[in-house]
């Protein structure tokens, strides 16, 4: 049994005492993950806006449950962690569960790194400045730089590559895909008045299968990713695609 803290230091078999101290001095945007294999634990965060969250998962991704109603008391978290860790089963009874339906295919989070991130070990789950794409793939990103910088789907993943493959604890493995410098660019330049005609464009293409999507979603989406894109120029950073998914880029 390991309980992992922040993804920063690991404390193996840690005793109950151990586990009040790190739960009770978790701050806000902090997180303790409880287990015994790669796809079986407990965790929760001190989220900004929701308080403290608790979440389990029972050796699948397909059995991955949320905590209802947060915020939740940090004592009856430390009470759930103490019981899992003793390998008790009233822990569940607690909290009030709910399974979650993990997206089964794409999730993007695009991430703003240093050059060299990869050299100095650095994860992009963990950086500072960050937004997540949920249901989106990397095709969809391909597609928007086609648009951006005047070329086919075809022509613009050619400029795309796969640099490395990450492993976070109790999650699927992930690709790392940055992205190229002049689409990075061509992307901090995009302006509010653009957002709405470069999103219908955007939905039109392959990568979105929905018909009813919402444009003004997609719209917000977008000038998310333009600010994202400012920034990692205005730092001399990079925009890096970490994309979770069965289908992969390149296969």
């Amino acid at each position: 049994m390991e309980l992992i803290i922040n993804h920063e230091r690991t404390i193996r078999n840690p005793d109950a005492e151990a586990i009040a101290e790190q739960l009770r001095g978790l701050g806000p945007g902090e997180f303790a993950i409880l287990s015994p294999n790669e796809l079986t634990f407990i965790q929760t965060m001190n989220t900004d806006d929701e308080g403290f969250v608790v979440e389990y998962q029972d050796g699948s991704t397909e059995e991955h449950y949320a905590a209802l109603n947060p915020p939740h008391e940090v004592e009856d978290i430390v009470a759930a962690f103490v019981a899992y860790a003793a390998g008790e089963d009233d822990w569940k009874t607690i909290f009030t569960w709910e399974q979650m339906l993990l997206t089964p295919a794409d999730f993007c989070l695009v991430s703003v790194m240093a050059p060299g991130y990869l050299d100095r070990n650095e994860s992009t789950i963990e950086a500072e400045d960050h937004m997540e794409l949920p249901e989106f793939g990397p095709h969809s990103i391909v597609e928007l730089a086609a648009l951006l910088l005047g070329q086919t789907a075809d022509e613009a993943v050619n400029s795309f590559e796969v640099v490395a493959e990450i492993e976070p604890d109790g999650m699927d493995p992930a690709q790392v895909i940055p992205f190229p410098a002049e689409f990075q660019l061509a992307l901090s330049k995009i302006v509010d008045g653009q957002a709405t005609k470069l999103a219908k464009q955007w939905a039109a293409t392959e990568s979105f299968h929905d018909p009813e999507i919402d444009i003004t979603e997609l719209a917000e989406v977008l000038m998310e990713l333009t600010t994202l894109a400012k920034l990692a120029n205005q730092t001399d950073r990079m925009l890096v695609i970490s994309y979770f998914a069965d289908q992969q880029l390149g296969e």
